[in-house]
């Protein structure tokens, strides 16, 4: 959970709910947050600090599409995220 858009919020939170999981997924999905993806006219999809934090722990990177934002906030409440697959860390 980040409780702004910051990268050291982004950062936090997910190294808290990874800890938290005990586990690693196999990705991580974000709702275009523009710590994490760029705007469109870089050519580049996600930041530079974004891309390292998921090298950092193994993740694949995902944006959701524009306008999904019912399956945004069902994966963030949990409703998604607890069908898996997962990875021990």
């Amino acid at each position: 959970m980040c409780f702004s858009e910051s990268f050291e919020s982004l950062s936090e939170g997910l190294q808290n709910a990874l800890w938290g999981l005990g586990k690693v997924p196999h990705r991580h999905r974000t709702d275009r947050l523009s710590t994490a993806v760029n705007n469109m006219s870089d050519p580049v999809e996600f930041t530079d600090r974004y891309q390292g934090l998921m090298r950092s722990y193994g993740l694949e990177s995902e944006k959701t599409q524009a306008g999904m934002a019912t399956r945004t906030a069902m994966w963030s409440s949990g409703i998604i995220a607890s069908s898996g697959p997962w990875r021990r860390s």
